[in-house]
C-alpha cells in the first residue's frame, strides 16, 4: 500500500537450472547496480521440499522424522542465505539496509519481485518468503522478513489488458466459489475449506459468498455472464480443485474442472484467465496444488491469470494439507471481511498459519498430529496496486440473525457427530442440480435419515437451497393429507390451516415454483407395499444384489492375510463368497488337529489366484510374504497373473509388487471389492455402485432360512391368519397421490430428496422420474472417526483413551469388524467400553467366524452380528425379555414396558439399566426408546405370551387415556398416548393378525379419539377406514360384497326400510360389521355422505346374514346411521326414519331379553329422534317422543338418565314458547341430578336453563343459573362443560352490556379449550368475542376505533376458521368463511365511508348504517375494495360448502354475496344472488315442513335488528314502533316459521338500558305488517 516502504527486485537474464542470473533493486527512487543471483537450492533440495510439504505427512514416523527436521534446519539457513546473496554488493545492502529500518518503522513493508522477460520469471519459483534478516554463525537463525511485516508480490507483466485498478464494491463484496472435484483425481471433502470461508464472512452484510454449480466450465461462464447482466458482478474467483499441467502440451499450467458426466475437464490456464478477465475479476483465489511453480519451460497458472490481466492472484505453490488450507482461507477472508488489502490479508492469513503448525497425519479421529513449517506455499501474484476489497468497516450481524431462513421437521445433530460421507455428498449435489428427485436407498441403520439432514444443511449454507429445507417422515405410514398439513405448516406456519382444504396442495405448489427449497422425505418405505404387510419386510428388500452359490467353473481365490487383519479378510472373504467366488480362508478350512502348513500348501495348490492382503502388519509379516512367493514363480513359469495385491492402508508394497496394479481397499472398501472382482472375471452389480433410474430394474428379495417358511398365524399366499393384506389397490392409489404430489412441487426450483430401504419407491410418473442413489457403508477412516464420536458421548474422551493404549490402529479392527455400518457401531460402542477393545475384537471374531450357520446376509449381516454380540453378553434375564423390548419400537411409557416384559419392580429396573448400558435402548423418563435396530429382532419373537402382555399392556393404557381425557389430566393424557402412538399401531396391527377383532376395534377405537382430540381427525377417519377394509377385504365396505348399492328396490337414505334380499348367503360376522361402523362414524365428520352409504350398504348385508341375529348390529346402524343424517348431513328428515327403524328394533330386542331387556340404547335413539324433530319444528311429535323416552329412564330408575330427559323436554316446551312449563321441568331434573349425585347433568340442566333465560331476552336471570353450571361442572371435574359454560356466561354479559366482562369469559373459556387440546371449543370463543367485537364496532361514534375492532373481529374469525379447517367439518368451516366474509365486508363498508387521507375533511362520527341501507360504492381501486375481494373469496367458499351439503342457511351466504355485490354498485348480480337466495330459502323452508317466511321478509328483520342494537332498542320495542301491536306473539310465530332466526334477532336486542324513541322507515313498517299477516 502507498503508505507502506516498497522494494523492488528486478530479475534479467536469468537462465539455468539451478538457475542463475542478474538483478537489480529500487528502492526510494533508487537502483542499485546489477547483483548477481542463483536460486542456491540444488534439483535435490528442491526435491527435499516438495517431499516435506506434500509427502512427509502420509508417513511421518520413523527416518521421515530425521529428514523432515534436518529440511526445516535447511529452510532457516536457505532464508539467510537468500538475503545475503541481495546485499552483496555495497549499494544494495545500503538500499535493503534503509528498506528494513522504513519497514520496522512503518510495521511492514512490500517486497515486489519483477521480470524483464518470460524466462526471468522463473526466480518466481523461489520460496523469497523464507528470507531471513540478520543471523548466521553468530546470530543464530534471524528474523524472517515475514515476521517484518514484509510481503513478498510477484510482479507478472499483464499481455492481454490492463490490470484492473478501479474496484467497484459499493453494493458489496461478490465472491464466487467454484468446487470442482471430477472423477479419478484425488479426493478432498468439498465441504472443507468451503466451511472455513462461510464462517468468516458469514457475520458480513458487506459480503456475500455463492457457489457456482456444477464445477464446470460452462456452468461458470454462465454464472459471471448472469451475474454481469443482472448487475452484480463478481470481484473474487476463488477455485477449490486440482491444478496441474496439459499431459500433451508441455509447460502448459491447467485446472482440473469437471465436465457434465463428472469426468476431467482440463482447462488452460490461459483459457481460464481470458475467462475471469473479461469479467474484470480483480481476484481469483486458486486453492489448488503447484499452481504457482514455475519451470524454465513451464508457465505458471497464476503468472498467466495476470498476464490476462487479473490484478491479483493468491496460489499454491506446492501441493498443500487440508488443515493448512482450511487455516489460511479463513483467515484471509476474515481479514479481507476487515477491510485489509488483499497482500496485508495474505500476510496475516500466513502468520495464521505460522502460529498453528499442527498437522494431522491423517484426516480422521484420533489422528496424532506433527508441526508443519508450510506457511510460504501460499504466493500473491499481482499486476496492479494492492486492492482493499471491503473498503469500510462491516457492521457484524449476529449469528442468530445471519442464520438459516428455513430448517424446519429436522431432528437434532447425530449424538456422535456426522463424520465423512463426503463424496457421496458431492454425488448427491451433482444428481440434485440435474434432476427434480432423488431416492437415497440403503437397509436400515446406514444412515440416510443423518446424510439428508447433513446434506440439507451443508446446502442451505452454501445456498444450492437458499431458501430452506424441509422434513416430514413417513414413518407413521403418513397420510396425503398429514403430508400437506405438515408442509404447509413449514411454510406458513397455523396460518397454513386457514386455507380452503381444496387448494392447500397447489397453493404450496405455487409457493415452491419460485422457491430454492429441499424437501425430504424420510422412511418412504413405511408407505410402501411390501412394508405393510403386518411385519417386518425381509432384511434384503433393499435392491442389493442377489448372494450368488459357487458354480463348479467359478475362480477359487487363496485369501493370504496377516493374523492382525482378521476383520477386514473375514470380510472381504463373506463379500467374495457372496459374490459367487470359491474362496480358501483358514478359518473355514482349518479345522482343530489339522496340520495347519499342510492344509495351507494344499490351499496354495488348488487356489487359481492368491489374494494378498497388504497392509503395515502384513508386509512384516513372515507367513504372509511366504504364502504368495510360493507362486511368483509358477506365475513366471506360466505367464499367467496368479497374484492380486489388494492394498488396504498406506503401508509400502513389496518390492517384488511394488509395480503391480493392486485393488485399492484404501479410500472406499466397495470401489477395492469391485476392481477385484473385475480381475477375477466375476460379472457383478455391487450395492452403491451408482446411481440409476428407478423403475428400470427391480431388486429381488432374498430371505433367510428363517424368514422362508411363513411365520405361525401366515398362510402360504402371505395373507395373514385373521385379516387379509393390506389392499394393495388402495396402497397404489395413494402412492400415485403421493407421485402426483411430487410431480406438481418440483416443476419449479424445489427440489425433493427421498429416503428409503427400497430403491423403488413408486412416485416415478409421467413428468417425474425419481434417481436412485445407493448409499453404501462408510470408509474405514469414516467409520473410526465415528466409533470415536460414540466413546466421546460414553465418556471415554481421547485422553482417556491414550491412556488405555486406544490408538487408532487398535479401534479400527472394530470398524472393519462392523462393514462400516453406522449402526453396528453405536450397537458395539459400549461393548468396547466395558470390554475393550481386543476382547470386542476376538468375541465378534468368533461370531464372524461362525457365518456359514448366520442368517443375517447381504450389508445387514454387520446388523446381525452386532446385535447377536450385544445379545450374548446380556444377563439371562435380561435376554429372555429382550424380545418383549423388540416390540415396543417407537417408545412406550415406562410401566406398559415392565408390563410387557413381565418382570417386578426389582427385576424389571436391572434389565432397564443393563439395556440402557448397552445401548439398546434410552431412557428419557417417563419414556424407554428401542433402538430401532431391534426391530430385526421381531422375527425370533415367541408368540402368544409375550403378545398376550403386549396387547393388554396396550388394552391398559388405551383405558388410561380413555379416563384421563375428559379431565383436566387431559394434556397428560394425549402426550401419554401420542408418546405411544407407534406402538400402539402395532398393537393393533397384532390383534388383526390374531384374530382378536373386538381389542383392535378397542385399540383403533381410542387412537381414533387421540387424532381427533389433537386436530388430526381425518387420519382418524383413515384409521378407522383401513382397519375395516384390512379385516373385510378391499371391497367389503364399499361395495357390500359387490353388490350394486342401487340394486334393492328401495332407497334406504329416504325411506328407512331395509327389504331383506337373499338368496345369497353373507359370510360377514359381528365384528366386521361392528368395525364397518366405527369407521363409518369416523368417516362422518370429513365424509358424511360416503359414511352414510356405507351404513346403507352395511345394513344391506345385514338383511342378508342368516346365520346369527344381527337385530342389534341393524339398529345401531340405523341409530348411527341418523345421528350421521342428523349431525353432520344437517338433513333432519332424513334422520327420521332410521332413528325410528333403530328404536324399534330395540324394542324388538327388549322383548326377546336382550341384555336383560336394558332399554338404554332405545332411550338415547328416541332423544335423538326428538332433537331431529325439534329441527323440523314438529314440536308436538318431538315432545311426544322425548316422553317416551323418559318413560323408559323412569322404569330403569335411572335418575342420570332422567334428569337428562327432563332437560330435553325443557328445551321442546321452551322452543314452543312455554317458559313456565319449560322451567318446571327444569326444577325437576335437577332434583333428579342431584338425587344421582351427577354433577355433571346439573351443569347441563343449569346451563340449559340459562340458556333459556339468554333466549327470553334476560340475562340478569342466566347469570345466576350458569354460575351454578360452573359450579357443578368443577365439582364434576368437567373441564369441557366448564368451557362451555364460560362461553355462554360471555354471552350472558355481552347481553348485559358489559363488554369487558364477556371478553374476559370468553378468554378463561379459550384457555380451557386449550388446555383441553378441544379446537372446537377453541374455535367457539374467538368466534364469540368476533360477535361481541363486531357488535362494539358497529356501535362505535369515533371511525378509528370502529375500524380498530373490526380488525379485531376479523383477526378472531380468521384463527377461528384456521381451527375449524383443521378439524374438517365442512358444516363449521362454511359457517367460519360465512363469518370471515361478513366482517370483511362490514370493515370494507366502514373504510369507504371513512374520508380520504387527502380530501381534508374531518369524518363523520355518527355510527355508519351497516344494514338497512346501500351504503356508499366502492370503486375499484378505493379504500376497501381488497376487502371486498377478499370477503367475496370466502363466500364463494362457503357457498360451495354449504350448497354440497344442501344446508338449509345456505341463502344466508347467498344474500351475503348480494351485499358484496351491492357495496361495489353492481345491482344486476345483486339482484341475481337475491333470486338464487329466494329460491334457495323457499327450498329449505319445503324440506324443513315449516311455514315459510319471504325471504326479503327475513332480510329486512335482520336489517331492522341490527337498527335496534345501534339505537340501544330491544327489538320488541322497535317492533311495537314499527307497528306490531303483539310483538311478544309475533316473536314466539317467528319461531315457528324460522326457527334458525329468531336466536340471531334476539342476541342483537339490549333489553337494558333507556330506550329512546325511534322512527322506524317507512319501509319497515310495510315489512312488519306483511310479516304479521304471514304469521297470524
Amino acid at each position: 500500500m502507498a503508505d507502506l516502504p516498497v522494494v523492488e527486485l528486478t530479475f534479467q537474464t536469468v537462465a539455468g537450472s539451478p538457475w542463475e542470473g542478474s538483478a537489480v533493486l529500487r528502492f526510494n527512487g533508487e537502483t542499485s547496480q546489477s547483483i548477481s543471483v542463483r536460486e542456491g537450492l540444488t534439483s535435490k533440495q528442491r526435491d527435499d521440499i516438495r517431499w516435506y510439504i506434500e509427502e512427509f505427512m502420509s508417513y511421518p514416523e520413523g527416518g521421515n522424522v530425521s529428514r523432515a527436521l534436518d529440511i526445516e534446519s535447511q529452510l532457516a539457513k536457505y532464508g539467510r542465505e537468500l538475503w545475503s546473496g541481495l546485499r552483496s554488493i555495497p549499494d544494495a545492502a545500503v538500499l535493503l539496509g534503509g528498506f528494513i529500518r522504513d519497514v520496522q518503522h512503518a510495521g511492514g513493508g512490500r517486497l515486489e519481485l519483477r521480470a524483464d522477460t518470460a524466462r526471468d520469471e522463473v526466480a518466481f519459483r523461489t520460496p523469497w518468503e523464507l528470507m531471513r534478516v540478520g543471523g548466521g554463525d553468530n546470530g543464530g537463525d534471524g528474523t524472517l522478513l515475514h515476521q517484518l511485516g514484509v510481503t513478498v508480490v510477484r510482479r507478472a507483466k499483464p499481455n492481454v489488458i490492463a490490470p484492473v485498478e478501479s474496484l467497484d464494491t459499493s453494493g458489496g463484496l461478490r465472491v464466487l466459489a467454484v468446487v470442482c472435484r471430477p472423477d479419478n483425481t484425488g479426493f478432498l471433502d468439498p465441504r472443507f475449506t468451503p466451511e472455513a470461508i462461510i464462517e468468516a464472512v458469514a457475520g458480513n452484510p458487506q459480503i456475500t459468498l455463492d457457489f457456482c454449480r456444477p464445477g464446470t466450465l460452462a456452468a461458470l461462464t454462465k454464472t459471471l455472464e448472469d451475474a454481469k447482466n443482472a448487475g452484480q458482478p463478481y470481484h473474487v474467483v476463488h477455485f477449490d480443485g486440482h491444478g496441474t499441467t496439459l499431459p500433451t502440451e508441455a509447460g502448459i499450467g491447467a485446472l482440473c474442472f469437471e465436465n457434465d458426466d463428472e469426468s476431467l475437464d482440463l482447462v488452460r490456464a490461459t483459457q481460464f484467465g481470458d475467462l475471469v478477465s473479461r469479467f474484470k475479476v480483480p481476484l481469483v483465489v486458486l486453492e489448488a496444488c503447484r499452481t504457482s511453480t514455475k519451470t524454465l519451460d513451464r508457465e505458471t497458472v497464476a503468472g498467466a491469470l495476470v498476464k490476462q490481466g487479473v490484478g491479483s492472484v493468491v496460489a499454491m505453490g506446492h501441493s498443500v494439507h487440508v488443515d493448512m488450507t482450511r487455516i489460511l482461507m479463513q483467515s484471509f477472508y476474515e481479514s479481507v471481511s476487515a477491510c485489509r488489502s488483499v497482500g496485508d490479508a495474505l500476510q496475516a492469513a500466513r502468520n495464521q498459519v505460522l502460529s498453528t503448525k499442527a498437522r494431522r497425519v491423517r484426516i480422521t479421529a484420533d489422528a496424532p498430529t506433527v508441526d508443519l513449517q508450510d506457511w510460504f506455499v501460499p504466493q500473491l501474484y499481482q499486476a496492479g496496486n494492492d486492492p482493499v476489497l471491503v473498503p469500510k468497516k462491516p457492521t457484524r450481524r449476529s449469528k442468530k440473525q445471519a442464520a438459516d431462513p428455513l430448517f424446519h421437521g429436522f431432528g437434532p445433530e447425530p449424538k456422535a457427530g456426522f463424520h465423512g460421507r463426503g463424496r457421496e455428498l458431492h454425488r448427491l449435489e451433482r444428481l440434485l442440480i440435474r434432476e427434480r428427485a432423488v431416492v437415497i436407498h440403503a437397509p436400515g441403520g446406514m444412515g440416510k435419515t443423518t446424510i439428508s439432514r447433513e446434506a440439507a444443511h451443508w446446502w442451505l449454507r452454501s445456498g444450492l437451497f437458499p431458501d430452506g429445507a424441509i422434513f416430514v417422515s413417513f414413518e407413521e405410514n403418513l397420510t396425503v393429507a398429514r403430508l400437506i398439513e405438515q408442509t404447509g405448516v413449514a411454510l406458513e406456519g397455523h396460518d397454513f390451516f386457514k386455507r380452503p382444504e381444496s387448494e392447500r396442495a397447489d397453493w404450496i405448489a405455487e409457493q415452491f415454483a419460485d422457491r430454492r427449497l429441499l424437501l425430504v422425505w424420510d422412511n418412504f418405505e413405511s408407505v410402501l407395499p411390501a412394508f405393510q404387510t403386518g411385519d417386518t419386510p425381509p432384511a434384503n428388500h433393499q435392491g442389493e444384489s442377489e448372494q450368488i452359490d459357487p458354480v463348479d467353473d467359478a475362480p477359487q481365490v487363496f485369501l493370504s492375510h496377516s493374523s492382525a487383519d482378521k476383520m477386514l479378510a473375514r470380510r472381504l472373504a463373506a463379500d467374495l463368497r457372496d459374490a459367487g467366488v470359491k474362496v480358501w480362508f483358514d478359518e473355514w478350512e482349518i479345522e482343530t488337529g489339522d496340520s495347519i502348513t499342510q492344509r495351507i500348501q494344499a490351499g496354495l495348490r488348488e487356489s487359481d489366484f492368491v489374494a494378498v492382503l497388504l497392509t503395515r502388519q502384513s508386509v512384516e509379516h513372515g507367513w504372509v510374504e511366504k504364502e504368495w512367493q510360493s507362486r511368483i514363480n509358477e506365475e513366471a513359469k506360466s505367464g499367467r497373473k496368479l497374484i492380486l495385491p489388494l492394498k488396504a492402508d498406506d503401508c509400502e508394497l513389496p518390492p517384488l509388487l511394488a509395480d503391480r496394479a493392486f485393488a485399492d481397499f484404501t479410500i472406499e472398501y466397495a470401489a477395492g471389492l469391485k476392481q477385484l472382482l473385475r480381475a477375477l472375471g466375476v460379472p457383478t452389480v455391487l450395492a452403491g455402485d451408482g446411481d440409476r433410474r428407478t423403475g428400470s430394474h427391480r431388486s429381488q428379495t432374498i430371505h433367510s432360512d428363517s424368514e422362508s417358511a411363513p411365520n405361525d398365524g401366515e398362510s402360504p399366499d402371505g395373507s395373514t391368519a385373521g385379516g387379509n393384506r393390506p389392499d394393495d389397490e388402495h396402497i397404489q392409489t395413494r402412492l400415485a397421490e403421493f407421485a402426483k404430489l411430487a410431480d406438481a412441487w418440483t416443476r419449479g426450483k424445489t427440489r425433493l430428496l427421498v429416503t428409503c430401504r427400497d430403491p423403488e419407491v413408486g412416485l416415478d410418473s409421467s413428468g417425474l422420474t425419481a434417481r436412485s442413489f445407493a448409499l453404501g457403508e462408510l470408509l474405514i477412516e469414516e467409520g473410526l472417526m465415528l466409533l470415536v464420536g460414540y466413546l466421546d458421548k460414553l465418556g471415554v474422551p481421547r485422553s482417556e483413551r491414550e491412556k488405555r493404549g486406544w490408538t487408532a490402529d487398535v479401534l479400527r479392527p472394530i470398524v472393519q469388524g462392523a462393514l462400516g455400518h453406522p449402526l453396528a457401531l453405536e450397537l458395539l460402542t459400549p461393548h468396547v467400553k466395558a470390554l475393550g477393545p481386543q476382547t470386542v475384537i476376538d468375541d465378534l471374531g468368533k461370531l464372524l467366524a461362525s457365518s456359514e450357520q448366520n442368517h443375517h446376509e447381504g450389508r445387514n449381516r454387520s446388523i446381525g452380528y452386532s446385535l447377536e454380540f450385544s445379545i450374548r453378553h446380556l444377563t439371562d434375564a435380561s435376554r429372555e425379555v429382550l424380545p418383549a423390548i423388540a416390540l415396543l419400537s417407537g417408545g412406550c411409557i415406562d410401566k406398559m414396558a415392565q408390563d410387557v416384559t413381565g418382570l417386578d419392580d426389582t427385576a424389571w429396573q436391572t434389565a432397564r439399566a443393563e439395556f440402557e448400558r448397552l445401548g439398546l435402548i434410552r431412557v428419557d423418563d417417563p419414556w424407554i426408546r428401542p433402538h430401532p435396530v431391534l426391530d430385526v429382532y421381531t422375527s425370533r419373537l415367541e408368540q402368544a405370551p409375550l403378545h398376550d402382555r403386549f396387547l393388554d399392556a396396550a388394552w391398559n393404557l388405551c383405558g388410561a387415556f380413555d379416563q384421563m381425557v375428559r379431565t383436566p389430566d387431559s394434556k397428560v393424557a394425549l402426550g401419554l398416548l401420542g408418546g405411544c402412538e407407534v406402538v400402539i399401531r402395532r398393537a393393533i396391527a397384532l390383534a388383526v393378525t390374531r384374530g382378536q377383532l373386538e381389542q383392535a376395534v378397542g385399540l383403533a377405537s381410542s387412537l381414533k379419539l387421540f387424532l381427533e382430540l389433537t386436530g388430526r381427525g381425518s387420519e382418524g377417519a383413515d384409521l378407522m377406514t383401513d382397519l375395516a377394509r384390512h379385516m373385510t377385504g378391499p371391497d367389503s365396505a364399499a361395495s357390500g360384497g359387490g353388490q350394486s348399492p342401487d340394486s334393492q328396490g328401495v332407497d334406504a337414505r329416504n325411506q328407512g326400510t331395509y327389504v331383506p334380499r337373499s338368496p345369497e348367503a353373507e359370510t360377514l360376522t359381528e365384528i366386521e360389521s361392528n368395525l364397518i361402523r366405527e369407521a363409518a362414524m369416523s368417516r362422518a365428520r370429513t365424509q358424511a355422505t360416503a359414511a352414510a352409504e356405507d351404513l346403507t350398504r352395511l345394513l344391506r348385508r345385514l338383511d342378508r346374514v342368516q346365520h346369527w341375529d344381527t337385530h342389534f348390529e341393524r339398529a345401531s346402524a340405523n341409530a348411527i346411521l341418523g345421528r350421521i343424517h342428523y349431525n353432520f348431513e344437517h338433513h333432519p328428515s332424513q334422520a327420521i326414519a332410521p332413528l325410528q327403524a333403530a328404536a324399534d328394533l330395540f324394542a324388538e330386542l327388549e322383548a326377546t331379553g336382550f341384555d336383560n331387556g336394558d332399554t338404554t340404547n332405545r332411550a338415547a335413539t328416541l332423544g335423538d329422534l326428538a332433537n331431529a324433530y325439534v329441527d323440523l319444528g314438529r314440536f308436538d311429535e318431538a315432545l311426544a317422543v322425548a316422553e317416551q323416552g323418559l318413560t323408559l329412564d323412569r322404569q330403569r330408575k335411572d335418575n342420570s338418565a332422567v334428569a337428562r330427559g327432563l332437560g330435553r323436554i325443557a328445551q321442546i316446551l321452551q322452543r314452543q314458547g312455554e317458559y313456565t312449563q319449560a322451567e318446571q321441568r327444569y326444577d325437576e331434573a335437577l332434583t333428579a341430578a342431584r338425587a344421582a349425585g351427577d354433577d355433571e347433568a346439573e351443569g347441563i340442566l343449569w346451563q340449559g336453563l340459562g340458556v333459556m333465560h339468554l333466549d327470553r331476552k334476560r340475562p340478569d336471570e342466566a347469570v345466576p343459573a350458569l354460575r351454578q353450571a360452573l359450579d357443578a361442572f368443577t365439582r364434576a371435574s368437567d373441564t369441557a362443560g366448564q368451557m362451555q359454560v364460560l362461553n355462554s356466561l360471555g354471552n350472558a354479559d355481552k347481553n348485559r352490556g358489559h363488554a369487558e366482562a364477556a371478553l374476559a369469559w370468553y378468554e378463561r373459556s379459550l384457555e380451557l379449550a386449550v388446555q383441553l387440546g378441544d379446537l372446537q371449543g377453541q374455535a367457539a370463543a374467538r368466534s364469540n368475542r368476533a360477535i361481541l367485537l363486531s357488535n362494539q364496532a358497529q356501535t362505535a361514534t369515533d371511525r378509528h376505533v370502529r375500524q380498530t375492532l373490526l380488525n379485531q373481529t376479523i383477526s378472531e374469525e380468521r384463527e377461528s376458521l384456521a381451527i375449524q379447517q383443521q378439524l374438517g367439518h365442512p358444516a363449521n368451516i362454511a359457517i367460519s368463511h360465512n363469518n370471515l366474509a361478513g366482517r370483511l365486508r362490514l370493515l370494507a363498508v366502514a373504510r369507504a365511508s371513512s374520508p380520504s387521507p387527502d380530501s381534508g375533511a374531518t369524518g363523520s362520527d355518527e355510527p355508519v348504517s351497516l344494514a338497512g341501507s346501500p351504503g356508499p360504492v366502492i370503486e375499484p381501486g378505493s379504500p376497501g375494495h381488497e376487502l371486498l375481494d377478499e370477503a367475496e373469496h370466502h363466500a364463494r367458499t362457503a357457498l360451495d360448502l354449504r350448497e354440497q351439503l344442501r344446508d338449509p342457511t345456505t341463502y344466508q351466504t347467498l344474500n351475503l354475496l348480494a351485499g358484496i355485490a351491492e357495496a361495489r354498485g353492481d345491482a344486476s348480480s345483486s339482484a341475481e344472488w337475491r333470486a338464487r337466495a329466494n329460491a334457495a330459502y323457499a327450498e329449505a323452508q319445503e324440506r324443513a315442513g315449516a311455514p315459510s317466511l319471504p325471504p326479503d321478509l327475513v332480510l329486512q328483520l335482520a336489517g331492522l335488528a341490527l337498527t335496534a342494537r345501534q339505537q340501544q332498542l330491544s327489538l320488541s320495542d322497535a317492533l311495537a314502533s314499527a307497528g306490531a301491536d303483539d310483538p311478544d306473539a309475533f316473536l314466539t310465530t317467528l319461531d315457528g316459521a324460522a326457527p334458525w332466526l329468531r336466536p340471531h334477532l334476539v342476541v342483537l336486542a339490549d333489553p337494558n338500558g333507556k330506550r329512546p324513541a325511534v322512527s322506524v322507515p317507512e319501509k319497515f313498517k310495510d315489512t312488519l305488517a306483511g310479516a304479521w299477516e304471514a304469521t297470524r
